[in-house]
């Protein structure tokens, strides 16, 4: 099984971030070390950039993207991958989380 998760980036300038931005990385870094633990592993991918349409000013916005890629042969992935996306969606603030299982994606 092929798992992807769709991290975005919340935070462009590291240098000048306040506690809670910092606190928040440090939480998503947390988040992967679990699923490091969880699965055995995972593959990050290099930043890559989304594109999407903000609905009210209807601009073109742009997110910084990083993959998680996880290999598994284990059966109950979906549930504790959706469990992990939650607490990212809440980390990162967004609208919406991306995962995929097997090239089909799913949304919280």
């Amino acid at each position: 099984m092929r798992i992807e998760i769709f991290v975005v980036n919340p935070y462009e300038d590291i240098t000048h971030m306040t506690y809670e931005e910092k606190k928040a990385l440090e939480n998503l870094e947390g988040i992967k070390m679990q699923i490091i633990a969880e699965f055995g592993g995972l593959t990050e991918t290099n930043t890559e950039k989304g594109y999407w349409i903000e609905s009210k000013t209807k601009q073109i916005c742009i997110d910084s993207v990083k993959r998680w890629i996880i290999y598994t042969t284990s059966k109950d992935s979906c549930a504790k991958i959706e469990a992990f996306s939650k607490q990212i969606k809440a980390i990162t603030a967004q609208k919406l989380q991306c995962f995929g299982i097997n090239d089909t994606l799913f949304f919280i």
